[in-house]
């Protein structure tokens, strides 16, 4: 049965030899959604009409979205020894992926608060992300990252993403 995501790839060969077919090294955060029903003009107050709170990250999404559609998936990525890290945790161990996550010591996870207009749709994000979380280009184990056909990466932890590549 064909997938949403054949087309996407182009039927793509997949090698029956390779144990994943994507590999997403990168990103992954908790995002705070704050609808509201206008953006907000500058020294101004509104109220919102809803506030959600969910995984996040360039790749860490990405890859999620890649195991949903049928694709062999291994994510890999940091997080904070914090609150937030466990919720990023337990959210990315839900999807149909292997995740492979290093808790760093008395760093913070990232996170985002995203401030979306309900009319356009349009958002603003507000993010931070501790400096503690960035791979070097020595330390992502190579084990890792061999084992699949394509890498997904982000442009946070550069030195790492050209050193997998």
């Amino acid at each position: 049965m064909r997938k949403p995501l054949d087309k996407l790839f182009f039927n793509v060969e997949w090698p029956k030899n390779r144990p994943f077919q994507l590999i997403g090294i990168g990103e992954n955060a908790v995002d705070w959604v704050c609808m509201v029903p206008h953006y907000p003009d500058h020294n101004t107050k509104i109220q919102m009409e809803a506030l959600f709170k969910m995984g996040g990250g360039q790749v860490a999404t990405a890859a999620a979205l890649c195991a949903r559609y049928g694709l062999r998936v291994r994510y890999v990525g940091r997080v904070g020894d914090d609150e937030i890290g466990q919720f990023s945790l337990q959210d990315m161990r839900k999807e149909p992926m292997e995740v492979c996550v290093d808790v760093v010591p008395d760093a913070f996870s990232q996170f985002s608060v995203i401030i979306v207009d309900r009319v356009t749709g349009e958002r603003t994000i507000i993010w931070d992300r501790d400096p503690k979380l960035q791979y070097g280009n020595q330390e992502i184990r190579r084990e890792l990252i061999v084992d699949g056909q394509l890498l997904h990466v982000d442009g946070h932890d550069q030195a790492a993403a050209i050193k997998a590549a």
